[in-house]
């Protein structure tokens, strides 16, 4: 064999180990493995049925005023239902975005997102915990990763605009969610527990 038949048989057996070491990385790290849901599909949850979820189940009347408090349950099927439903009512562009899935893991929320990138399906997980402070919901971010490569908290923060309800704090890594300008009610207590979000709220008016 010559030289220059041995030199490329040497390079074809480098580029061979190279495609299959590709192949195999993307099997093993990016190929998406959890199932989600298509960001297409219909949603069986709406801001309707939330309101429902949420109204009090204890009222205390006295001399001062009354009290409204409410405890209700969002199980992960129902947070990747309103994911969808605010993603499809809102301006963010899903052409490459093919669907989402919300996976409540001990005391941690995982939204697993599927999406193309130059016509390759990829996986990424985003990785929250939930509590409550100053009658706010803080969802605290934690990283989002395709694979073993994370990805930079600045753009994940970027998709989030502000607004009465909703705010970012990108310095603490904190989405904010606020009742109280918009409905006054307060959020007391936020927790995921048994595989649900679970929320307090508390309305007063005074007399």
């Amino acid at each position: 064999m010559s030289k220059t038949s041995k030199r490329l048989l040497v390079i074809f057996i480098i580029l061979v180990i190279a495609i299959v070491s590709i192949f195999i990385t993307y099997k093993i790290s990016f190929e998406p493995k959890i199932q989600v849901k298509s960001i297409n599909s219909e949603v069986e949850l709406n801001p309707k049925k939330i309101m429902k979820k949420l109204i009090p189940n204890n009222i205390d009347l006295n001399l001062s005023g009354i009290e409204f408090k409410s405890s209700s349950s969002f199980t992960g099927n129902e947070i990747t239902d309103l994911i969808i439903y605010s993603i499809n009512n809102s301006n963010i562009n899903t052409e490459n975005l093919n669907g989402i899935r919300a996976i409540i893991n001990d005391n941690q929320l995982l939204l697993y997102i599927n999406f193309d990138y130059k016509g390759i399906p990829l996986q990424a997980i985003s990785n929250f915990t939930v509590k409550a402070n100053n009658n706010n919901a803080i969802l605290h971010y934690n990283y989002t990763k395709v694979g073993f490569i994370t990805i930079p908290k600045s753009y994940i923060f970027n998709y989030i605009q502000n607004n009465s309800i909703l705010s970012k704090d990108e310095v603490n890594n904190n989405i904010i969610i606020s009742l109280t300008k918009d409905y006054g009610i307060s959020i007391k207590n936020v927790s995921l527990t048994n595989r649900k979000l679970n929320i307090e709220l508390e309305s007063k008016f005074n007399f």
